[in-house]
């Protein structure tokens, strides 16, 4: 599959674009600055872009198979990046032919019965709270996907590790998985290059967790 994966700098995207190279995939990772993603492959390009700069991303779709949205933010303040970011992503999509649309959000605004105790009454009403601005604009990145009409699947995960890529997790659809607590990002990884065609977890939530 031809793979474009905006936000290929940041700790899942980087490691999507690694991990589709080895399943074989020709990978175009979309970057405000090239220089801060050091690999190279013969199936590999690396656009300049920004997912705020609908012009800048006109192009990068033309036959593209699947996208990825792995775009993140680190500041508290208000954003739309994710909303205005995904929006943009989704326009190219629909002029360029692309369906297929995986996007990262996260899971500590997803308060539901499968979260432990702690995790539901206090641990994430205080990291909601925190980051009230970042969940807003993921909220309204969920929304703005969900209407979208293109083939979607949005990858929620807990808390975000740094560990190895193991292969063995668990997945719930449209809830949490039942007392998780965090997931790696080459795990993250894994579950969204092997999930690029997948019709079975389109136009969902899909909780991926340890």
């Amino acid at each position: 599959m031809n793979v474009v994966v905006f936000g290929a700098a940041g700790g899942i995207g980087r490691q999507v674009v690694t991990q589709a190279l080895e399943s074989g995939h020709h990978v175009t990772a979309v970057v405000r600055y090239p220089r801060k993603l050091a690999l190279v492959d013969a199936r590999l390009v690396v656009a300049q872009g920004d997912v705020l700069d609908p012009p800048s991303i006109a192009s990068v779709l033309n036959g593209a198979d699947a996208v990825v949205s792995t775009i993140g933010i680190s500041s508290l303040k208000p954003t739309t990046l994710y909303s205005d970011g995904t929006r943009n992503i989704i326009a190219a999509m629909k002029a360029q032919g692309p369906r297929r649309l995986i996007s990262i959000s996260a899971a500590g605004f997803h308060i539901d019965k499968n979260d432990p105790v702690l995790m539901r009454y206090a641990l994430k009403p205080l990291i909601s709270g925190i980051l009230k601005e970042h969940y807003a604009d993921l909220m309204r990145m969920e929304r703005i996907i969900a209407e979208s009409g293109v083939d979607w699947t949005v990858v929620v995960p807990p808390k975000l590790t740094d560990g190895p890529r193991t292969g063995h997790y668990r997945v719930a659809i449209n809830e949490n998985v039942r007392n998780s607590w965090s997931i790696s990002r080459a795990d993250i990884a894994d579950y969204v290059v092997a999930h690029l065609p997948s019709p079975a977890v389109q136009s969902s939530l899909v909780y991926v967790a340890y």
